[in-house]
């Protein structure tokens, strides 16, 4: 090589001596405009993951259909509970008129939701005296309409020891059933219960939410 050729190639190695290292070092770790690629993938945490809740699967209680009410097929002193067309069949059989029942219908008393009406009680509510009736007690009030036609029964049998819920609740008019049940529950508690609340109260006859004893 000539001396002017090592000249040359020395000031063209000095030139490009800056760039040496830049030209080196260029990898694809995300100062190129590329993202780096990743060394192992991340799993999903714990608190990520979605799955179905207890409170998920507990909210159809809502749109359950309401308990279907006790079935006793019913005696001479115990009225039939369950389905209302047994209950109805009982009552139809008149068992209740051998109990203490009133001579004849009256008017309804003050405050009561029945029309004009006659009650009879069996015999372990026209015997009890004052505290909460035992289970077992039952009364049965015949509904007449306007023409003093029998049109309907009002009967409760106490079915536990308890309040409102520890009776069970029937009515009807003509071919409506307006309440049958436990009063813990449907129209047995917000019928039902709600105006027998009363017995007692604020000068109204009876206790132990019935009205009237018949003796």
């Amino acid at each position: 090589m000539t001396s002017d050729a090592r000249l040359f190639a020395f000031a063209t190695a000095l030139t490009l001596a800056p760039f040496a290292s830049l030209l080196g070092g260029c990898e694809s770790d995300g100062t190129d405009g590329t993202s780096p690629t990743p060394s192992s993938s991340v799993a999903p945490s714990a608190s990520t993951t979605t799955s179905p809740s207890a409170t998920t699967s507990s909210t159809t209680d809502a749109g359950s259909p309401p308990p279907t009410p006790p079935a006793t097929a019913g005696n001479d002193q115990t009225p039939a509970t369950g389905d209302a067309a047994a209950v109805k069949a009982w009552l139809d059989t008149k068992a209740y008129t051998k109990w203490a029942c009133e001579p004849t219908p009256h008017p309804r008393r003050t405050g009561s939701g029945h029309s004009a009406n006659r009650i009879c009680s069996n015999g372990l509510l026209s015997a009890h005296g004052a505290g909460e009736y035992p289970v077992g007690a039952a009364s049965v009030k015949e509904l007449f309409d306007g023409n003093n036609n029998l049109n309907g029964y009002a009967m409760l049998l106490k079915v536990k020891a308890g309040a409102a819920e520890s009776f069970y609740w029937y009515e009807n008019i003509g071919a409506s059933v307006i309440a049958n049940g436990t009063g813990d529950s449907g129209s047995a508690k917000s019928v039902c219960t709600g105006c027998h609340s009363g017995a007692g109260a604020n000068g109204q006859s009876g206790h132990d939410f019935v009205f009237t004893q018949v003796k």
